[in-house]
């Protein structure tokens, strides 16, 4: 009988997942070729391999269980399962009373479905309205922006949907406070790093500044030297937001 050494299964074992990250990463570099070509193979091979890591720490390794984590990832941001503006995505531990994976996965799945369903709309016109009022958005409409409440009204406005399905409540406890900590921690202007967190939050997560598929805007958010960081940031996003809108959309028609 041949036994392996702990360094050779180690080195079997590496090559393995960083098969399955490039196969992950074609399969959804088809799905979104827009974006793809936005944040370049790396980014999605990276976001990828946060995806296989989170489900061997979920216990959730068949191949339809990572896409399920891939799906839920893209939409709602990489950290999803840690985000809270999303407690309702949270997965039950693997235990002899919870073994059955797949259903671990649908617990939270279904409720990303339904969620999802209720913001975007049919044929996603939620979504296309939102877009449109994104783009409209002048930078320097974030200065009024001035005080929690305003903040709150505005991002309703934007995308009055995701505001009811994630609840104001939440919004005002744990959206707020996130965006006025990234600002500080990014030394953002006072008057337009707030907002702007804001909007970037609601729109793609807490965690939206270490995702993978956001590399250009937190390239941007990290060169703290560059004057009017805040307006090429936003301008950034609106070209952004568009793109990723366009081949979401593509993918939803497919």
């Amino acid at each position: 009988m041949i036994e392996l050494d702990e360094e050779i299964i180690t080195t079997l074992r590496a090559v393995s997942i960083n098969s399955a990250v490039r196969k992950k990463a074609d399969e959804l570099a088809q799905l979104y070729p827009k974006r793809h070509e936005l944040v370049g193979e790396k980014a999605f091979q990276n976001f990828v391999r946060l995806a296989i890591e989170k489900s061997f720490a979920y216990e959730l390794l068949a191949d339809r269980e990572v896409n399920g984590l891939l799906t839920m990832m893209y939409h709602l941001g990489s950290n999803f399962d840690k985000d809270p503006l999303f407690p309702w995505a949270r997965f039950e531990p693997a235990t002899t009373t919870s073994n059955d994976s797949f259903a671990r996965l649908n617990t939270v799945y279904h409720k990303f479905i339904a969620q999802h369903k209720a913001i975007h709309g049919e044929n996603n016109e939620s979504m296309k309205i939102t877009l449109q009022q994104l783009l409209a958005m002048d930078f320097f409409d974030l200065a009024p922006l001035d005080t929690d409440k305003t903040i709150l009204d505005h991002l309703v406005k934007i995308f009055p949907q995701r505001a009811e399905a994630i609840s104001r409540n939440i919004l005002s406890s744990e959206l707020i406070p996130a965006a006025r900590s990234k600002s500080l921690g990014y030394a953002l202007d006072p008057n337009y790093g707030p907002p702007l967190m804001a909007v970037l939050i609601f729109m793609h997560g807490t965690g939206f500044d270490t995702d993978p598929l956001f590399g250009p805007l937190c390239e941007i958010l990290e060169q703290r030297s560059t004057h009017n960081r805040e307006q090429i940031l936003f301008s950034k996003y609106q070209q952004y937001a568009s793109t990723i809108f366009a081949s979401d959309h593509a993918a939803a028609k497919g």
